[in-house]
């Protein structure tokens, strides 16, 4: 009887389960990196944002609030619609600190709050 060469059934099996397995784990990481790259990239927008609302403020282009107030409009930017609340934490004669909360009216899990100082020009007559 000659002696024959190659893989049994069994082995081919097993190889065919470790292949499956390491696969299966590959596929799982690349999924879970993709997930979590899309939800950066909404914080790093709603961020952005946030920053945008500071810096309006900063600039006088917004008015510090007296007392909280809601944007009635939503924020078009990065192709999302977002919210944003505006918090006067402390006020004196030529500054105040606000607070700047910003949620994506789609996903609300995509926010972030900046807390900033917004000076005030001192008028002169």
């Amino acid at each position: 009887m000659q002696k024959q060469t190659g893989f049994t059934l069994i082995e081919v099996l097993i190889a065919i389960v470790i292949l499956a397995i390491a696969l299966l784990a590959i596929y799982s990481a690349v999924s879970s990196s993709i997930s979590t790259d899309a939800h950066i990239k909404g914080k790093m927008s709603a961020h952005d944002v946030a920053m945008s609302v500071v810096s309006n403020l900063q600039a006088g282009l917004m008015s510090v609030p007296s007392s909280d107030i809601d944007a009635t409009n939503p924020e078009k930017v990065f192709g999302q619609a977002w919210l944003y609340h505006i918090k006067t934490i402390s006020k004196a004669d030529h500054y105040a600190i606000v607070s700047v909360n910003i949620t994506s009216k789609n996903d609300p899990s995509l926010s972030d709050t900046m807390t900033a100082w917004v000076f005030t020009p001192v008028v002169t007559n």
